[in-house]
């Protein structure tokens, strides 16, 4: 797939044009003396961070406790809508706090424009480091054929989520 590069950061055209009048994200970089001081803050950073993008608010209790029980220290924060997530993950890698989230949960279905799917794969180009877990209440079969195509994502859970299943996935990204 064609794509365009700005100051080191590859955007697919059709996810560039979508954020283009909605975004306020800026793509200056920070300079040498801020990125040292940022990377002795990312070594000294005791908790996680994670995003969950879910329009469904029923789904938001279960999910925070279940990520507090693994790590009580974690910083939850969401959003509903695809376009809203990708300018909080590109604030989050390259503005001026830096501190790239080390784990994103996403709904696949989402109100708006962007899918999880779209997400999913704007954060593989913009921070391949960053974990990412797809949930839905449709079966890996229907996925593959409507998103996916031969292509599975890194993780992806079912809907209604199983919580062993859920534990045992989450942990390792944010104990």
């Amino acid at each position: 797939m064609l794509s365009n590069q700005r100051d080191g950061v590859t955007i697919q055209p059709e996810v560039k044009e979508i954020l283009k009048e909605e975004t306020d994200f800026s793509f200056s970089q920070p300079n040498r003396l801020e990125t040292e001081e940022i990377k002795l803050f990312d070594i000294s950073r005791i908790y996680k961070r994670v995003l969950v993008i879910e329009d469904d608010i029923t789904q938001s209790p279960f999910i925070e406790d279940m990520l507090l029980e693994i790590n009580p220290e974690v910083d939850i924060e969401w959003e509903v809508d695809g376009k809203i997530a990708i300018n909080r993950i590109m604030k989050a890698q390259f503005g001026s706090d830096q501190s790239a989230f080390d784990l994103i949960i996403s709904d696949i279905e989402l109100e708006g424009e962007l899918s999880g799917v779209d997400v999913f794969n704007f954060s593989l180009q913009i921070t391949p480091q960053t974990k990412f877990l797809l949930v839905s209440g449709h079966g890996l079969n229907k996925l593959q054929k409507d998103y996916f195509k031969n292509l599975a994502p890194l993780e992806y859970l079912q809907k209604p989520i199983n919580i062993t299943k859920f534990l045992k996935t989450v942990s390792a990204a944010i104990s």
